[in-house]
């Protein structure tokens, strides 16, 4: 399932990441639905970004020492 965002002036692929996921490193999962808008570093307002329910995280990444 994957729902949509419409862009506000200044948005970044990271820290719309961050705001929907919780993690920057996540912007890869929107940019790959979004191949179309990758020439895009700072959104103008209006454009519809699809985007994909949270990914399950890797189990075989060890865990930060603030979240042991």
């Amino acid at each position: 399932m994957e729902w949509r965002y419409q862009t506000r002036q200044g948005d970044t692929w990271d820290v719309l990441a961050f705001d929907i996921y919780g993690s920057e490193m996540l912007a890869h999962v929107i940019q790959q639905a979004n191949p179309e808008l990758l020439g895009y570093i700072f959104f103008p307002s209006g454009l519809t970004l699809r985007i994909p329910e949270t990914p399950p995280l890797a189990t075989n990444q060890p865990l930060p020492p603030w979240e042991r």
